[in-house]
């Protein structure tokens, strides 16, 4: 009896388990590597995100002294302002380096006539406040930015007028990164 007992055992040891076929070493090395390649994509991911620099919006270059923000239209109905860089890039939310000059120029605009008032909300971004230089320029310089400090950002307030004399408000974005 005992003899029989450890022959059905034998047997059903055998029975249960999967023989190592090509087939299956081939799916078990298949998914030992990618579980390695996943780990290793992990840790890529972790180290790039922690040494990387994200920003909002891609910046102006570093070389530009001056940044020319050209107003090309306005909205009497949503107050927005469309603003762009003189690449063409839109610049409603305007990422630039510490020192840089900031112009903002009225051109060829059939609905906003001039600027009225430039507020800051939050945040210290400019070394000169922004400030008329005609009725459809304002400059401002921004200050010196370190990198300990990181990027600075403010949030102002353009009144823009429009042809019809009518005031509106539209809040832009500025974000400055260290130089």
């Amino acid at each position: 009896m005992k003899y029989s007992a450890e022959r059905s055992l034998a047997n059903y040891r055998k029975e249960s388990t999967i023989p190592l076929t090509a087939k299956t070493i081939i799916m078990k090395k298949i998914l030992y590597f990618s579980k390695l390649f996943s780990f290793y994509l992990l840790i890529c991911y972790i180290f790039s995100s922690c040494a990387s620099t994200h920003y909002k919006f891609s910046p102006v270059s570093k070389e530009d002294k001056k940044v020319i923000i050209t107003i090309s239209n306005g909205d009497t109905i949503t107050h927005k302002l469309d603003m762009y860089y003189s690449d063409g890039k839109p610049a409603e939310s305007i990422v630039v380096w510490s020192r840089q000059k900031l112009i903002w120029q009225i051109v060829n605009n059939p609905t906003v006539d001039s600027f009225k008032t430039m507020v800051k909300k939050k945040g210290d971004v400019f070394a000169t406040q922004p400030h008329r230089k005609s009725k459809k320029i304002w400059k401002g310089k921004l200050k010196r930015v370190r990198y300990s400090d990181g990027p600075q950002e403010e949030e102002y307030d353009i009144e823009w007028i429009d042809k019809w004399g009518n005031p509106h408000p539209y809040d832009p974005f500025i974000q400055v990164l260290p130089k």
